[in-house]
């Protein structure tokens, strides 16, 4: 039998607190994300001790080993996912419910972290947002729980002695692809065994140590007090110093894992750190992380979804301690009677958790095959609803491209005899102006033609990464069709100006918090890490550079100026918060737009007066003159924006009608 150490429940608290205070969204705990790897560590060490001991005592079985984790994995979630259920139905929007039945499927099928890996990134817009986050977890735990006992079976056959080579080298194996993907495919790192399998192994590996050397350094207590404090400091050392843009998993994982390792290895009760984790309220604590861990996220969550901006620290700091409060009650009431064999056989367990399982899966169905049930929606929330589910217009082939086969240009442009032409280049937010744009010059019989890119800001010469790439190779050849063609006069420049120029993401100071990869533009050759006066002043002339060739073609260029960011998901906001529209509800700072976005507007202005230059400045007709002092969001009730920076239909109309009176301004002059 497995001797129960108290200072390992100690070391779940130390788990379980950072990861609470890290979702609650305190700054000094800015890595608190990292209490999760220390309870792979302890997963890993305690099912390889439980397995070797029961192995050679000849008693090892698959069924009892899956009943010990349905046991203690399976009734207090099930719980609490249930205990979700009213408020997801409540709170959240159409597209937010169906995500959440989706995250449901997930839960029931093991699978919730492929499930938030394909949806985004831990860090990534929103995360903070979605209530069983912190499931694809226990997602990890559970598909290693499948593949790692029989692993240990065939092991325990061929040759026990072989087992700590075995999964050193795997360690070794899992360590690479996470540090690999942690620069490459972080989000993939993050959610997948393969990079976190280390994590677990590595306690495993605790537990074959131990099982050879059960006190190690037993005759030098000074030592092992020392290596103890050492794991605890660099597991509070990287709670403290790692943050949201740290590569992880990989490298930067290494201390708070060898950290966990050192206390398991050598924290006794004997020695200082082992008195002081084995603590009673420490050990309580630990004894209900697994309850606290899954109460937290949610409660986070859908307060955040009743809040229109980021709840006060205060209201966090109550809501970390209600997950305890409940934590205890689950462990009381759920937890501790599902443990107890007397109260619930084997059997019972299994059909608790089939049921419990299927029912999950059904409910999770149900949501997701209903589209999130949008005929809860009233009429004014519907025309709200549909406004944050417009996608971007326009060829499907104009919005691929293969270097291989060039700009596949014929599929894109329109045939037939037409009073004019125009062409649209840009980004994604170009791309949100297709159907409008279209719209407008269709009656005056003028032809649109849309070569848009999803992330590629309309300058050729330039790249996020400095080098060529898929995007610098597209705007190279949308310049060389246009410097080609006659027949297109007009030409269309519209980007997210302000993201690729400034490269951080939005913040409206007002709750509305813009998360994701930051977007740096830079001119290819240029190395990242020259200084940010050098790279702005060196985008700023590709930028005039591109402008200036297109002028010498003879065309008429018409600039969008940046679209004001709004920072929060415009229609989910108005769902959420709007019962009567005031012309100032959810607009947000113009001064914090004209900071933030006045540096690339003066690149532009800088351009120079040019009788085939046109400007078109969204911010003129959205800020300041609504409302002073703000930019709007909405118009009487009707969202501008499909999320947080692309604009609806309706606020694209307004666009393309300064853009198409431009177009037949200068058809007339002609």
């Amino acid at each position: 039998m497995l001797t129960y150490r108290a200072e390992i429940d100690g070391l779940r608290a130390v788990a379980v607190v950072p990861v609470i205070f890290f979702h609650a969204g305190f700054a000094m705990f800015s890595g608190g994300y990292v209490g999760v790897d220390v309870f792979f560590v302890i997963s890993g060490y305690l099912i390889t001790s439980i397995i070797l001991s029961e192995q050679q005592s000849g008693r090892f079985s698959l069924a009892a080993f899956y009943e010990r984790r349905a046991r203690r994995i399976l009734p207090a979630l099930f719980f609490i996912v249930f205990a979700c259920l009213p408020f997801s139905w409540t709170l959240l929007t159409p597209d937010e419910l169906r995500s959440f039945a989706k995250s449901v499927i997930g839960v029931s099928t093991f699978t919730s972290n492929f499930h938030f890996w394909g949806e985004s990134g831990y860090f990534d817009t929103d995360a903070e947002l979605k209530p069983l986050l912190h499931t694809w977890s226990l997602a990890v735990e559970e598909q290693y729980y499948i593949f790692f006992p029989l692993l240990l079976m065939l092991l325990h056959r061929v040759g026990r002695q072989i087992i700590p080579a075995v999964l050193a080298m795997l360690v070794l194996g899992s360590f690479a692809l996470a540090e690999y993907g942690a620069s490459n495919q972080s989000a993939a790192a993050f959610f997948l065994l393969p990079a976190r399998a280390w994590e677990l192994l590595a306690g495993s590996l605790c537990a074959v140590y131990l099982r050879r050397t059960q006190e190690p350094l037993a005759e030098y207590t000074g030592l092992q007090s020392v290596l103890a404090l050492l794991g605890l400091m660099m597991i509070l050392g990287s709670v403290v110093l790692l943050d949201d843009n740290t590569p992880f998993p990989g490298a930067y994982a290494l201390p708070t894992i060898a950290g966990t390792v050192l206390i398991i290895c050598f924290a006794r009760t004997g020695n200082v750190i082992g008195r002081l984790l084995a603590l009673r309220p420490v050990v309580f604590t630990g004894l209900i992380s697994y309850s606290a861990y899954l109460w937290h996220q949610p409660l986070f969550a859908f307060t955040r979804h009743a809040y229109a901006s980021e709840p006060p620290e205060l209201m966090m700091i109550a809501l970390a301690l209600l997950s305890m409060v409940l934590a205890y009650l689950s462990w009381r009431f759920v937890e501790a009677p599902f443990r107890d064999r007397k109260r619930f056989s084997r059997r019972k367990i299994w059909k608790v958790s089939g049921y419990g399982l299927l029912s999950l899966l059904l409910i999770g169905g149900a949501g997701h095959a209903m589209r999130g049930f949008p005929e809860r929606l009233n009429d004014a929330q519907r025309i709200i609803y549909e406004a944050g589910r417009e996608k971007n217009q326009g060829s499907k082939a104009c919005g691929v491209f293969d270097p291989s086969q060039g700009l596949r240009h014929e599929k894109c442009v329109p045939e037939g005899d037409f009073n004019g032409r125009v062409l649209l280049v840009g980004d994604s937010h170009a791309k949100a102006l297709v159907r409008a744009l279209d719209e407008a010059l269709k009656p005056e019989r003028i032809a649109l033609t849309a070569f848009t890119q999803m992330a590629c800001q309309p300058v050729a010469g330039v790249s996020e990464s400095g080098r060529a790439d898929n995007c610098s190779q597209y705007n190279d050849a949308v310049l060389r069709h246009i410097l080609a063609q006659g027949e297109e006069r007009f030409v269309v420049l519209m980007g997210r100006w302000t993201l690729g120029f400034e490269g951080s993401r939005f913040d409206n100071g007002e709750g509305g918090s813009e998360k994701g990869r930051n977007a740096a533009m830079r001119p290819l050759g240029m190395d990242r890490d020259v200084d940010e006066i050098t790279r702005r002043e060196a985008l700023a002339a590709r930028i005039h550079a591109h402008i200036k060739a297109l002028l010498s073609s003879g065309k008429h260029i018409i600039l969008v100026y940046p679209v004001p960011e709004a920072g929060w998901h415009v229609p989910n906001f108005m769902l959420k918060h709007g019962d009567k529209y005031s012309a100032e509800f959810a607009s947000t700072d113009s001064r914090r737009f004209m900071d933030r976005s006045g540096p690339v507007m003066s690149v532009l202005d800088n351009i120079g007066e040019h009788p085939r230059l046109h400007r078109v400045r969204p911010h003129e007709w959205m800020c300041d003159r609504d409302v002073p002092g703000r930019c709007i969001t909405q118009r009487d009730g009707r969202p501008l924006y499909r999320d947080d920076d692309h604009l609806s239909l309706k606020g694209s109309r307004e666009v393309a009608q300064r853009i198409r009176n431009i177009v037949m301004s200068a058809m007339a002059e002609r």
